[in-house]
Parts: C-alpha cells; sequence; structure tokens
C-alpha cells in the first residue's frame, strides 16, 4: 500500500492517495520548497506526479522502471537520479540488501520513490521531526538525503567489516571448521555493495555539476559524498582480500589437522610392526622352536610386545612427533 508524505517548512503531512493531487496543487501554489516521499506508488499517483508537477513522460518512465543502476537523467525543469540505498539485515544468511530509490529534483521540489521502508529517507523524515530546520531549498534536501545514502552504505561495509573479523578468529582459534557458507554469504553481501559503488559515484558526481538545479553548497555536499563512496570502494576490495585470506587459512589449517592425522596413524602402524613381527614368528608353530615348550613364554612373549610397543611410543613422544612431549 501506498505512503504518502509530504514535508514542507510548516511541517510534515501524511496523505491519503485522494488528497495527493490537492495538496502538491496547494504546495505548488505557495511557491516554497516541499519534499513528497512515495513509497510503493500506484500508476495512477506517479500519474498525479507527472500531471501536477509537469514532469516530463520520459522521467516518469524512468520512475516506474525498477532495478536500474545509479545514474541521472537531465529533463527541462527537472532531472531524475536513480541512486541505490542499502539495508542490513542480520537476521539473512545474506544480510545486505539494495533498495532503488528514485530522486526527482525540480527547483521548488524533490519527490523521492522508493518500493520499501528505506533507513536513510527514514533518518530525515525523523531529523526534521525532531527540530531539524528544513533546508530552504530541494537540492540541500536532496545532498542531506545523499549523505544519509552513504552513510547507510558505510554502516554497511563496517558490518561487513566486523562479520570478517569474527570469521577469521572463529576459523583460526578452530572454534569453526567448516567457514564456507559464512564466507559464501559475505562475498555474495560485497558483490552486492559493491555492484552500484562506481555508478553510483559517477552520477551524484554528475548531479552536482548541474549549476541549473544544483547550488554550490549543495554540490559541495555531494562531492564529499562521492570522496566517501571512493574510499568506500578500496574498502570493498580490502575485506574481499581479507575473506579470500580466510579461506587460505582454512585450507591451509585443514592440510596441517590432515597431516597431523597422517602422521599420527603412520607412528601407531610403526609401532604396531615389531609387534606383528613377534606375534608372526612364534605364529609359525615349527616343531623345534625352543621358546614354545617354554612355561612362561607366552607371558613373557607379551610383555616383551608391551615393552617394545611403549618403548617405541616414548621415543616418538619425546621427539614430539605425538604433540608436544
Amino acid at each position: 500500500m501506498a505512503r504518502l508524505v509530504l514535508t514542507t517548512r510548516r511541517g510534515r503531512q501524511v496523505l491519503s492517495p485522494p488528497d495527493l493531487e490537492a495538496a502538491l496543487g496547494a504546495a505548488r501554489r505557495e511557491g516554497e520548497s516541499f519534499w513528497l516521499d512515495v513509497q510503493e506508488p500506484a500508476a495512477d499517483q506517479v500519474a498525479v506526479l507527472e500531471r501536477v508537477l509537469g514532469l516530463q513522460p520520459v522521467a516518469v518512465a524512468e520512475v516506474r522502471r525498477p532495478s536500474q543502476l545509479p545514474r541521472v537523467e537531465v529533463y527541462p525543469g527537472h532531472a531524475v537520479l536513480v541512486v541505490h540505498a542499502v539495508e542490513v539485515d542480520r537476521e539473512s544468511r545474506i544480510p545486505v540488501h539494495r533498495v532503488e530509490v528514485d530522486c526527482i529534483l525540480g527547483p521548488r521540489f524533490l519527490v523521492t520513490v522508493h518500493m520499501r521502508e528505506v533507513t536513510a529517507v527514514a533518518e530525515m523524515h525523523r531529523r526534521l521531526e525532531g527540530g531539524a530546520p528544513f533546508p530552504a531549498t530541494p537540492d540541500l534536501l536532496l545532498a542531506g538525503v545523499i549523505d544519509l545514502l552513504v552513510k547507510q552504505l558505510y554502516h554497511a561495509l563496517d558490518y561487513l567489516a566486523d562479520r570478517v573479523a569474527v570469521l577469521e578468529e572463529k576459523v583460526i582459534s578452530g572454534r569453526l571448521r567448516n567457514p564456507m557458507p559464512e564466507v559464501t554469504a559475505i562475498r555474495r553481501a560485497l558483490v552486492r555493495l559493491r555492484h552500484g559503488l562506481g555508478p553510483e559515484e559517477q552520477a551524484i558526481s554528475d548531479l552536482a555539476g548541474l549549476p541549473d538545479l544544483v547550488s554550490e553548497g549543495a554540490a559541495a555536499a555531494m562531492r564529499r559524498a562521492v570522496d566517501l563512496l571512493r574510499r568506500m570502494w578500496d574498502g570493498v576490495e580490502m575485506e574481499r582480500d581479507l575473506v579470500d585470506n580466510v579461506v587460505e587459512v582454512y585450507l591451509g589449517l585443514r592440510t596441517d589437522r590432515l597431516n597431523v592425522i597422517m602422521q599420527r596413524l603412520t607412528l601407531i602402524t610403526t609401532i604396531f610392526m615389531p609387534l606383528t613381527l613377534i606375534a608372526g614368528i612364534y605364529g609359525m608353530n615349527f616343531q623345534y622352536m625352543p621358546e614354545l615348550g617354554w612355561k612362561y613364554g607366552y607371558p613373557a612373549t607379551l610383555l616383551l610386545m608391551v615393552i617394545t610397543g611403549y618403548g617405541m611410543y616414548r621415543w616418538f613422544r619425546a621427539r614430539g612427533w605425538f604433540g608436544e612431549p
């Protein structure tokens, strides 16, 4: 169900779909800047935006088309910025989810359209409700939204970095014998995070270069967001390298454990070789074997086997082949 929130200097108003056209018309007549946030819009509500705000049909088609790469499209009197927000779901196997946010910027209005709740947009609403001044122009408001969106990307990267550190510690300590499911989940999350960084950086940079719609103050804030996106690219690559290192450590530890197991099995086999030799000699049952008629031959043979086996075990252990002596 659609959720429509209209924010002006006078405050915030939650609209019902039938009231959308009248509310937008009143805001346009007053000539003040306003922000309309739309979640899960219906086709008729998008048509209202086109009719009341004078949007180009091509721009409206951009808003209706989902799953786009970040970019900016410029039309007479307004521009459409497509960016991706990142939401972290700690309960999900792959905790990073991208959400498209379409931002329509005009001289006196900002419209944000998204299909699900976006943390950065909700945070901007909370700030305005908490007493933060409504920006004088919509480009400054959009710069604030972009700043929150990019910071949300950074928080997602920070969360993944913590997961990589915990994964590495578990693998090294031996508390996680099979880290591959977690490794796969983190890799996919990093790919999702990285997928839109380059296009998003370019789109925001292009928008900051539109002097007709973006003031110098808003452009400076957008360029700061672009710089953070560039640093995040390096951060994502570093975390991918760390995940690869975790896999290498896991494979190395697994090989070491296998070598230790094979070594111990070899030592056990070596200990039993002289015991098998003794048992084989006295199992030949020749007629003229003097020990066969000896009263204490059987216990003496067993004692010899015990002494031999225990002596070899102590000798191997003293050299650390069964572990530290």
